[in-house]
């Protein structure tokens, strides 16, 4: 287990380090004190896309598990077998993945649309729809 040292009371940081390790940054505090384990975290990732996107995320929840963390991938109903068959928990996200990517090139990205009416009349209310599944 990785562990971080604490001082009980006021912790003054002496060091700091960050190294990578098997493509992860691996980051380390020392204070003067104490020596406490690193606690073992609860993580949900949410994952839209399409299979291309889903994998990488996999093999992320692989290598966190593998560190002791609890994980659990929240994605489209048609990768729920793939996430499964990995030994990795699922919980179903809503929406098209298909449409949903589709969205995504045609709005360049942004989380809120551009103001203009097609946008406000006719995808708008889509995603709505989707949000609502």
């Amino acid at each position: 287990d990785e562990q971080v040292i604490v001082e009980t009371t006021a912790p003054v940081v002496l060091e700091q380090k960050i190294s990578q390790e098997g493509g992860l940054l691996k980051f380390q505090q020392q204070f003067q004190g104490s020596i406490l384990p690193v606690p073992k975290l609860t993580i949900a990732i949410l994952v839209v896309g399409t299979r291309g996107d889903i994998n990488p995320f996999i093999q992320l929840a692989h290598k966190l598990k593998a560190y002791g963390h609890r994980v659990r991938l929240s994605s489209h109903e048609i990768f729920r077998q793939d996430i499964l068959s990995n030994g990795i928990e699922y919980y179903p996200l809503g929406g098209d993945p298909q449409k949903l990517s589709a969205y995504a090139v045609k709005s360049e990205g942004r989380l809120i649309p551009k103001l203009d009416k097609k946008t406000w009349t006719e995808d708008v209310p889509e995603q709505m729809a989707m949000l609502k599944e």
